[in-house]
């Protein structure tokens, strides 16, 4: 029965593959980047009138453009721009950017964060491609990353708000996590959204596959001594002595209080579980029960602990579904673990059909629905 309910969605995907079409796309990583882009955008598209026309988001921006003046600002003395910039205090790297850049209005900045997400799927492209050296299979394993949150969170970066640009750093810490300079990459992660620290433990377990190091308990410990591990809690120590620093020099803090936030919205936790994974449940389980059935327990503990502690942050605030858009990482070892253990053609069936999963619900309006929008029901356009 398994055998056949994959078959089909398989068979799509096969036809697909074989196109010339499909073959002159993964000829470079250029095509590639540009098809993936092409399907987001189709398939995902931001309310853009919000910002441009009704202009209900420019206190966010107003406030990041000022931050990208002043870095190091207190915004909780600033009530002018509202509750977004006392959200922004230490979330200063996509302000500076937009600074040095000489953006200072909106327009720019949102061509900016479309920019991000072109390199979003560039780096997606080339961390698969350093896991599976074969274009085909690559853009593949990435087209269900496409059709959830963590592969189309740039449709929420309009309200002034740089989640793609921070996924973008955590993707070139995957390509440069063998380097000291990884720090780098790592910081202006950190510095661009606190959830990339909270996701971050994800980069301890490609460590481990990296260097096969994840049998037993004793391999995970010795696997912390890595050099690209010790590197990642460097990092950590690093931010922290940072966000004191500046906190004692420059008075900056964020607010408190998710731990009620969690509780007032516990009704909505499966939706917040469901909208990170999506299809990718599948894959999820199956990795797990193969591992177990390895006699590999900590890894796949690990691997769960880290996805319920962005759970737990993503429920406890507000804006959910953007936080879930950081278990790209999470989403990324899953996928390379199908690959290790699963025979080729079942990998494949089983990716087919979280494809067909993500497709059916979607937390965003694709383009003509979202235009159809503007230009009849809202007279936006």
């Amino acid at each position: 029965m398994r055998e056949k309910l994959l078959s089909y969605p398989a068979k799509l995907l096969e036809l697909l593959i074989n196109t010339r079409l499909f073959k002159t796309i993964i000829s470079s990583y250029f095509l590639s980047t540009l098809a993936l882009v092409a399907i987001v955008v189709f398939w995902s598209f931001p309310s853009y009138d919000v910002v441009l026309r009704t202009n209900e988001m420019g206190n966010n921006w107003d406030a990041v453009f000022i931050q990208g003046a002043q870095p190091f600002v207190n915004h909780h003395t600033n009530h002018l721009y509202g509750p977004h910039s006392d959200n922004i205090a230490f979330r200063f790297v996509p302000a500076v950017i937009l600074n040095f850049l000489h953006i200072y209005t909106v327009i720019p900045g949102l061509i900016f964060q479309f920019f991000t997400l072109v390199l979003f799927y560039y780096l997606l492209v080339l961390v698969f491609n350093s896991f599976f050296n074969d274009r085909a299979k690559s853009f593949i394993f990435i087209l269900p990353i496409c059709f959830v949150v963590a592969g189309h969170v740039y449709g929420s970066d309009y309200r002034g708000v740089f989640d793609t640009l921070s996924l973008d750093f955590l993707l070139m810490v995957l390509l440069a996590r063998k380097k000291m300079y990884v720090i780098v990459p790592l910081l202006l992660a950190y510095f661009s959204d606190e959830r990339a620290l909270i996701v971050s433990p994800a980069i301890f377990l490609f460590n481990m596959i990296d260097n096969n190091s994840f049998d037993d308990f004793r391999s995970i410990l010795k696997g912390a001594l890595f050099s690209s591990s010790i590197c990642l809690f460097v990092s950590w120590g690093v931010y922290f002595v940072i966000r004191y620093s500046l906190h004692n020099a420059f008075g900056l803090y964020t607010g408190t209080g998710a731990e009620n936030l969690f509780f007032a919205q516990i009704n909505k936790l499966f939706n917040t579980f469901y909208i990170g994974l999506e299809g990718f449940i599948i894959p999820f389980v199956l990795v797990v029960i193969a591992l177990f059935r390895k006699r590999i327990y900590m890894f796949p503990t690990l691997l769960i602990m880290t996805f319920l502690l962005l759970l737990f942050i993503s429920q406890s605030l507000v804006d959910r579904n953007r936080s879930m858009s950081y278990d790209i990482l999470i989403l990324i070892l899953i996928l390379i673990l199908l690959d290790k253990l699963f025979p080729k053609e079942e990998a494949f069936r089983i990716v087919a059909l979280v494809i067909l999963i993500n497709l059916v619900y979607d937390d965003f309006y694709p383009l003509l629905p979202q235009l159809y929008r503007m230009k009849f029901i809202t007279h936006s356009i």
